[in-house]
């Protein structure tokens, strides 16, 4: 699974020392899943922009991004 190898990555980087790989991959890839249904069924008025910013404030305690190369911060 991608998002597994790449949470894998960051962890050995430094950027998500104290995660749980597999349920972090898990909670990430449902909420994508649900926040994309919600946008193409337009069921909601839930937004691309919207969905990012909800992911963004959900898994930003997980990862450490300040001060490292190549990261906004």
């Amino acid at each position: 699974m991608v998002v597994v190898d790449v949470l894998h990555e960051c962890r050995s980087e430094g950027l998500a020392p104290e995660a749980d790989v597999e349920a972090l991959a898990d909670r990430f890839t449902a909420m994508v899943d649900g926040l994309a249904i919600q946008i193409l069924a337009g069921s909601t008025e839930m937004r691309p922009d919207r969905m990012r910013s909800l992911l963004l404030r959900a898994f930003e305690p997980h990862l450490d991004l300040t001060g490292h190369p190549g990261t906004p911060g």
